[in-house]
C-alpha cells in the first residue's frame, strides 16, 4: 500500500484489552501522579480496568474497592481531578 505498514498493535499497547467486549468510554488522565496520562475504561456488566501507562504500554493496574465488581458503567465525568462513574 504505497510504502505504508499497517499494523494491529492493541494487545502489544495495551494489557487484556481486547478481553472487553463493550467499551461506553474512556477517558485519559494522571491517575498516579506520574505525570503521564494512564487510561479508564468503563463499559457494560465488567470492573472498572485501570491501565496504568508505563513505558510505551499500558498495563492492568488492580485498584482497591473498583476491582472485582461488575457494574453496567455507561460514562465518566471529570471535574478537575475528580473522577464521578455514572452507573445504572
Amino acid at each position: 500500500m504505497n510504502g505504508i505498514n499497517i499494523a494491529n498493535v492493541i494487545d502489544e499497547e495495551l494489557d487484556t484489552i481486547s478481553n472487553i467486549e463493550m467499551i461506553n468510554d474512556a477517558v485519559f488522565l494522571d491517575f498516579d501522579t506520574d505525570g503521564d496520562k494512564d487510561l479508564i475504561v468503563v463499559g457494560a456488566w465488567m470492573s472498572i480496568p485501570f491501565y496504568k501507562n508505563g513505558d510505551h504500554k499500558f498495563c492492568l493496574k488492580k485498584r482497591e474497592g473498583i476491582s472485582g465488581s461488575e457494574w453496567l458503567v455507561l460514562s465518566i465525568l471529570l471535574r478537575s481531578t475528580k473522577m464521578n462513574v455514572y452507573t445504572s
